[in-house]
């Protein structure tokens, strides 16, 4: 059995569960996709009867649900942190090397506010250069 070096990852909350489900399940119907990288979606701060309502529920297609305890991202008791419209999960992002398995060398990050339209398998099988981070632009609007 090859093992996997990469990863998608959907950091999300109870309030952005089910987008982030949809989003996956997009990516699940591709097999390309799914036979060189793995899944995962940390939940941050759910209960550990979620968590395996949820295990239960997605076994078959693919998807790992993993815990991601908010106390490893949140801003330090007296730090400034400009509330916006983005909420504190979102800085669950910077958090997933610290609850994946270190396996993976390739990661890439998915916000669960999207929608899949097309084939991601050359975004996936890309190879960011070490020492460097590949970013995408979400601002469609201005296309």
């Amino acid at each position: 059995m090859t093992t996997k070096d990469k990863a998608i990852v959907f950091v999300t909350d109870k309030g952005y569960l089910v987008p982030s489900l949809v989003a996956a399940l997009q990516i699940i119907d591709q097999p390309k996709v799914m036979a060189i990288s793995d899944l995962f979606i940390p939940l941050v701060d759910v209960e550990e009867a979620l968590l395996q309502q949820l295990r239960d529920t997605f076994t078959a297609p693919g998807i790992q649900f993993l815990p991601l305890e908010a106390s490893l991202f949140l801003p330090k008791e007296g730090t400034h942190f400009n509330q916006t419209h983005i909420p504190h999960t979102t800085l669950g992002r910077f958090a997933i090397c610290d609850i994946l398995p270190s396996t993976y060398e390739n990661i890439a990050y998915i916000d669960g506010d999207v929608q899949i339209l097309g084939d991601i398998f050359p975004l996936i099988s890309h190879k960011v250069k070490p020492g460097h981070i590949a970013t995408v632009s979400e601002a469609i609007w201005m296309c």
